[in-house]
């Protein structure tokens, strides 16, 4: 029928971008194994950015009836980043957080602006925290969720071949930042993402 015809091509449409995927990840590791992450920083609206894969997330938690809830102040600094790559790393945590929240659970999306402290007083963050309510990472796994290649033992957290959180990581580091994740086994996990806020001059 029509309708199969339709199902067989939508399908056949999403594996095809989860390869392309794979392969832009395989070849990302590749090339930040040998050299840094080239990044094109320009102004970027960092608000908007994320007001946009909040709109993302919630088309795609429809199926699950997920609860998506943002908490984003109403003014972020306007700063100079990579809006594409900033863009995989939040959309990166945010489909993980659809893929192992279950049906009906939640998703949370934070953000605010802080201060460094220790060695990094002085300077200002924007910290983005994506919490979901899925099973959870064991403590055990916590130190090597962000290797490349390497992947939960937790049926729930297969996450393929284990490129994305690395390449999340590397395209934090990249914009000086960093990237890490609390967990509770049975309750959820919180990735928070810290981005120097280097404010673009009239801001």
């Amino acid at each position: 029928t029509s309708d199969d015809s339709k199902e067989l091509i939508a399908a056949s449409k999403t594996n095809v971008t989860k390869m392309v995927s794979l392969i832009n990840d395989l070849l990302e590791v590749f090339r930040s194994d040998t050299q840094d992450i080239q990044l094109s920083p320009h102004e970027l609206d960092l608000l908007k950015l994320l007001d946009q894969c909040v709109v993302a997330t919630q088309i795609m938690s429809r199926e699950k009836n997920l609860n998506v809830c943002p908490s984003l102040p109403p003014k972020l600094p306007l700063m100079r980043a990579d809006g594409k790559k900033l863009e995989r790393v939040l959309m990166n945590l945010l489909s993980n957080a659809v893929k192992f929240t279950p049906p009906y659970g939640t998703v949370a999306i934070e953000a605010a602006v802080v201060e460094g402290s220790c060695v990094e007083v002085g300077k200002r963050y924007v910290r983005v925290s994506i919490t979901d309510s899925g099973p959870g990472i064991p403590a055990e796994e916590l130190p090597y969720i962000f290797d490349p290649y390497r992947q939960s033992n937790t049926k729930e957290r297969a996450l393929g071949v284990g490129l994305g959180l690395s390449i999340v990581r590397r395209i934090t580091a990249a914009h000086g930042g960093n990237v890490s994740v609390r967990s509770q086994v049975g309750v959820g996990s919180t990735f928070t993402v810290m981005i120097p806020a280097t404010e673009v001059s009239g801001s």
